[in-house]
């Protein structure tokens, strides 16, 4: 299987465990995917592993992906991507 980078996607909704973004086009991506989740932050960009947990085409025509951020591992990232969380709510 080939690495292959996604079009640019608009963040819906976040939270410290999962995502919900949303594409212009079509994307083949199946459930339970492994995917690598990047966002720009103010100090650069937060790096995390995730899965695919659904994909849905909207009635506008938008691919929403719901994807779970399950990096345990990367405890660094983590604590960046919760300190983005924290200052969107502030």
């Amino acid at each position: 299987m080939t690495e292959q980078a996604l079009p640019r996607a608009d963040s819906i909704d976040a939270s410290s465990s999962g995502v919900l973004v949303a594409l212009a086009e079509p994307v083949g991506l199946a459930c339970d995917t492994r995917v690598c989740f990047s966002m720009p932050t103010d100090d650069g960009m937060v790096h995390l592993l995730g899965r695919v947990r659904r994909v849905e085409r909207g009635d506008d025509f938008r691919t929403y992906i719901a994807l779970s951020l399950d990096d345990p591992d990367n405890e660094y990232e983590r604590e960046r991507w919760n300190d983005w969380l924290d200052g969107l709510r502030t």
